[in-house]
């Protein structure tokens, strides 16, 4: 798996368990970079809007 792919999983592990816990709407950017533990400059690299690439 390419450190591009592992970065994106990460991503869309946190936000769905986050998701499922609070709700799409309750759920913020800063909250998702902090769990995640990724840049929010990669998130936007990975997903240039909600609706994802």
């Amino acid at each position: 798996m390419t450190h591009h792919s592992k970065v994106r999983a990460r991503l869309l592990t946190h936000a769905s368990r986050l998701f499922m816990e609070q709700g799409y709407r309750a759920t913020g950017i800063s909250q998702l970079i902090s769990d995640s533990g990724v840049a929010k400059a990669s998130l936007y690299r990975h997903f240039a809007s909600a609706a994802g690439r």
